[in-house]
């Protein structure tokens, strides 16, 4: 069986697929929000017959959030913070906008996004990523292994020059964590809070 949210493809290979009768499941809720995400989990809950679960699951995830939001700094300026998703190439890197469910969870945990946009991502050339001067850069999993060693990320071009760079505040995070919400989502804001406030570690 095939669990997705109606958000797959090609299309050519969904149909492939529903020609050879594989059995898909579509959970029609989108989860953009914490209530939103909560009804997805009693909507699978009620699906696989785990109702109890899933209603301790979102108890859960409003415990976790409630005490990210209670643990938000208010006497020091919010960080801007650069969320790079795949890393560089040719100089140009491809950015997560204030336009994101990146965007929420760094706002929940007392942040603001270095880059906004009408969608949630956007390429960037390294003299506007030198421009937009992140307090702190995210580099999803993926661009920060393909890299190896934050000593190199920190002498790309672009990256160099920041305030992010120079104060040594890049760290490696996944990237499921930051573009999908979910029942870890309020420990996913207090973990990006810790190295939002500089007490975390990479």
């Amino acid at each position: 069986m095939i669990i997705h949210d109606n958000n797959i493809g090609p299309e050519h290979v969904v149909r492939q697929l529903e020609d050879l009768k594989i059995p898909m499941k579509v959970f029609e809720t989108s989860a953009t929000d914490i209530p939103t995400t909560k009804t997805l989990i009693v909507e699978m809950g009620q699906y696989f017959n785990k109702q109890e679960r899933a209603r301790e699951l979102c108890d859960q995830l409003d415990k976790d959030m409630e005490t990210a939001l209670a643990s938000v700094r208010t006497d020091v300026p919010r960080p801007k913070i650069l969320v790079i998703h795949f890393g560089q190439a040719s100089n140009i890197y491809l950015v997560i906008t204030g336009n994101s469910t990146a965007a929420k969870i760094i706002d929940w945990a007392g942040g603001d996004m270095a880059v906004t946009g009408d969608r949630g991502m956007k390429q960037l050339s390294a003299e506007v990523v030198a421009a937009s001067d992140p307090d702190i850069i995210f580099l999803t999993d993926f661009g920060y292994d393909r890299l190896g060693a934050r000593e190199k990320i920190m002498e790309l071009p672009g990256v160099a020059g920041t305030t992010a760079a120079k104060n040594g505040r890049i760290y490696r995070v996944e990237e499921h964590d930051l573009v999908y919400l979910g029942p870890r989502t309020g420990q996913i804001v207090q973990t990006m809070q810790k190295l939002i406030q500089d007490d975390g570690v990479e």
